[in-house]
């Protein structure tokens, strides 16, 4: 009987270190926000090689991104404008990486770091802003970063009843990207 206790408790020990192996090879992504210039972006990540992605770590190795960039400034106070990159990148064990994004005249860029080591490790991607869609607003908020977390909210909702799986997977068939 004590064999078969010692037996078990090494088994346990060995799986549970396993286990934590596994999660701790994983790469992080986080999302990025900028105040510049009376301009207020925002990019999450929604996708990863297609399917859908609900704020996991992200294997190491070659993936292809989807990142969500909305936009909010002082033209349209019931509106946030929404562009959708895609990124190539190939992400290394255990490493925390984050978005990085910016308006440089009417091109909305994205791309993404290593937060270690600072460096670009992803493609970039712009895209005009004559491309962006426009998400109207019920109401009016003045607040430009509330009318974001208002998308960005409106948004989780929606991941959390099961509802914008086809929705992402139309976006994401339907963006115009530009290289």
């Amino acid at each position: 009987m004590k064999q078969l206790i010692i037996i078990l408790l090494i088994s346990i020990n060995i799986f549970s270190c396993s286990n934590n192996n596994v999660v701790e090879q994983e790469a992080k992504i986080n999302s990025h926000y900028v105040d510049k210039n009376d301009v207020h972006i925002y990019s999450e990540l929604v996708a990863v090689d297609g399917s859908a992605y609900y704020k996991q770590k992200v294997s190491p190795g070659p993936h292809l991104l989807h990142v969500r960039v909305l936009r909010a400034n002082d033209d349209n106070k019931n509106q946030v404008l929404e562009t959708i990159h895609r990124i190539q990148v190939t992400l290394n064990h255990s490493e925390k990486y984050s978005l990085i994004n910016g308006l440089s005249g009417d091109m909305v860029e994205v791309w993404l770091i290593n937060d270690k080591t600072q460096s670009v490790t992803s493609s970039r991607s712009s895209i005009s802003t004559i491309n962006e869609r426009t998400v109207h607003l019920d109401k009016e908020i003045e607040d430009k970063n509330q009318r974001i977390k208002f998308v960005v909210n409106l948004t989780a909702k929606k991941h959390s009843l099961g509802q914008s799986a086809e929705g992402i997977k139309r976006i994401l068939k339907n963006a115009i990207v530009r290289y």
